[in-house]
């Protein structure tokens, strides 16, 4: 169990003083790997909260120059989320269709007596 503290911590703290190419090359796996315990994928939104928990927790760290929506080192990571949104996008599992209930014709002539027609 120590192990296995100590070497997230060390992988964390190695990802935290990486170079930007190694940086970029592993939140683009990051983006097309990460799945929830179910293997399922995460809504294009989660993935891109998930990103800002890395960002944030970066500057936290001492990489305040790490802005990964915006640094052209990170292009490829952000070209990869880009694509990875669309996909899943594309796919409709996180389409939520909006539909109201249909209004009975009682329910419309009581909206009507109530409110009067002063058009």
């Amino acid at each position: 169990m120590r192990i296995c503290y100590l070497m997230r911590h060390l992988s964390a703290l190695i990802f935290v003083n990486c170079h930007w190419q190694i940086m970029d090359f592993w939140l683009s796996r990051f983006v097309l790997e990460v799945r929830k315990k179910d293997r399922e994928p995460y809504p294009p939104n989660t993935i891109y909260q998930l990103c800002c928990g890395l960002q944030r927790h970066l500057r936290e760290h001492g990489r305040a120059d790490v802005k990964m929506f915006e640094n052209a080192f990170l292009h490829g990571f952000r070209t990869t989320l880009d694509g990875e949104m669309k996909r899943l996008n594309m796919t409709g599992m996180f389409v939520k269709k909006k539909q109201a209930e249909p209004i009975a014709v009682e329910q419309e002539e009581r909206l009507w007596d109530m409110h009067g027609t002063t058009w």
